[in-house]
């Protein structure tokens, strides 16, 4: 069963494109760029698993493939040079791609944006530093949400492949043991020349003592996605 996606369709709001330009480029040596690359024709393919816990107790699982293509080049309203971020679905391998959304997506010399579904997370800060920290959230105008950059240059391994530079951003890094309470475990992890390569996310809440006589998920989502494939199309 594919993802319920919200933002469907190829529309992005209050954009001029603009087709001369296929790259948007910073220095990584000073600034950590190269681990969010932005080159037109590039894509991702991930592996994505999913399991939402419903209030009755119940789960909703999907396993699918997700595909993010850079496309084209564009100026938003506010005069920010950016890239459109094509996004499709498939059950698996041999099935056709289905479009699921667009975002899109930029970099400067101190951050690094993903704009999903009219709403900007700062996915990296610039220039990269270990245990460097900053609001994830500070371009969006929700509550704090504090991201920490670790394992700067340190290899990873998702989906049997090693990477062997990336970095590691928590956003957040707490699993309740004694499940009485919640869990908040949030991690991307980027590799150089490849941009995301993994992220998981495990957030639960977990029915009181008071009322379950047995640690019970009362709401939540687990979510993991695997690099596969890199290339340009």
């Amino acid at each position: 069963m594919l993802p319920n996606h919200a933002t469907m369709g190829w529309f992005v709001g209050a954009i001029f494109l603009m087709g001369c330009t296929s790259t948007i480029d910073i220095d990584p040596d000073q600034a950590g760029g190269s681990y969010f690359p932005l080159v037109q024709g590039m894509f991702r393919i991930y592996q994505v698993s999913s399991v939402t816990y419903n209030p009755d107790f119940s789960t909703d699982s999907s396993v699918f493939q997700l595909k993010e293509v850079v496309a084209d080049t564009f100026r938003t309203a506010d005069n920010v040079l950016a890239m459109v971020l094509n996004r499709f679905v498939r059950q698996g391998s041999g099935n056709p791609w289905i479009p699921d959304s667009v975002w899109w997506t930029y970099k400067n010399l101190r951050l690094a944006v993903n704009v999903e579904g009219n709403q900007p997370y700062i996915k990296l800060s610039f220039p990269l530093k270990e245990n460097r920290i900053w609001d994830g959230n500070g371009l969006n105008g929700k509550s704090r949400d504090t991201y920490e950059m670790k394992n700067l240059g340190a290899p990873f391994e998702a989906n049997g492949i090693t990477y062997d530079n990336t970095v590691t951003v928590f956003k957040n890094d707490l699993i309740d043991s004694l499940m009485i309470a919640q869990d908040d475990y949030r991690v991307e992890v980027y590799s150089k020349e490849v941009g995301l390569v993994y992220k998981k996310d495990i957030v639960r809440k977990y029915c009181s003592p008071e009322t379950c006589s047995s640690p019970s998920v009362e709401s939540g989502i687990l979510f993991e996605q695997q690099l596969l494939q890199v290339g340009n199309e």
